[in-house]
């Protein structure tokens, strides 16, 4: 799926723009380089955006090298994820209207949310994944934020999208634009430098490269948000479930008959919420 020979580039950090750094992990030819300007880690070098972006339309969920070996092996474990997700976020928020997922995958947030919004876009590079999406949602689009609906939303919600963009800041520009006044968007992501990354080291789970680009502590999410224009941004926490056979799988053991198993897991992942 990705180029045997990679066309790289080197980058300044994504969020400042600064050049100096110094090397943090190193996954020859890819390093993660640690700003010494703002203490973001980035990946530089990294693959040319165009290369990737070829990649996740290929067979990104179906087992192509990289991405996923089966994406659908996770479906009950992320349906089960996201509905108890919802269910604190109904805790602080008001769950409706039109709702945009960009990254959508298969759709397993869409169909957990379908009894929140009246109305549900799901967007993603992979034709595949939007034909499975199709079944949660009102509509699906080929391609990136730029090829949303002409109507604005409620609600974004990206989950585990922005380790992935290229110039995150410009990402959450665009999202900026495409709320309607009061609306939100919803962020999760990997925690970088949390208990599981400092236990791990090189070998963290989200160390997923070269797809992941940026990762990201809480800090850092909520400093990118409030530059975007978004205000009351709210850190919370996101439970994540995950099959056994996965978790088995990352620690080297292969076990059959587990694929339906789940295992909830705290500190993996967190979310950020910003209003427009």
């Amino acid at each position: 799926m990705f180029p045997e020979h990679p066309d790289l580039e080197r980058v300044p950090c994504l969020l400042c723009g600064e050049g100096d750094s110094r090397l943090y992990a190193d996954f020859d030819p890819y390093q993660v380089r640690l700003c010494l300007h703002c203490d973001f880690l980035y990946l530089s070098p990294r693959l040319k955006e165009e290369q990737m972006l070829k990649a996740y339309a290929s067979d990104y969920f179906e087992g192509g090298g990289h991405g996923y070996d089966d994406y659908s092996e996770q479906a009950l474990a992320q349906i089960a994820t996201h509905r108890y997700f919802l269910k604190q976020l109904k805790r602080h928020y008001s769950l409706q209207g039109r709702l945009l997922e960009p990254g959508c995958g298969y759709g397993y947030f869409l169909t957990a949310a379908r009894s929140y919004f009246s109305y549900q876009e799901g967007l993603d590079y992979s034709a595949t994944a939007l034909s499975v999406a199709a079944e949660s949602a009102d509509k699906v689009v080929l391609g990136g934020l730029g090829e949303a609906s002409g109507e604005k939303f409620n609600w974004i919600f990206a989950h585990q999208v922005i380790e992935h963009i290229y110039n995150p800041n410009s990402f959450l520009q665009s999202v900026h634009s495409l709320l309607l006044p009061g609306g939100h968007v919803v962020l999760t992501t990997p925690r970088a430098r949390g208990f599981w990354h400092t236990l791990m080291g090189r070998h963290w789970s989200s160390y997923k490269v070269p797809e992941h680009v940026a990762f990201f502590t809480p800090h850092h999410l909520k400093n990118l948000l409030e530059r975007a224009g978004f205000f009351a941004v709210r850190l919370l926490p996101f439970w994540h479930a995950f099959p056994v056979a996965l978790v088995l799988k990352k620690a080297g053991i292969s076990i059959s008959g587990w694929k339906q198993q789940s295992i909830w897991i705290p500190g993996t992942t967190f979310a950020a919420v910003g209003r427009r």
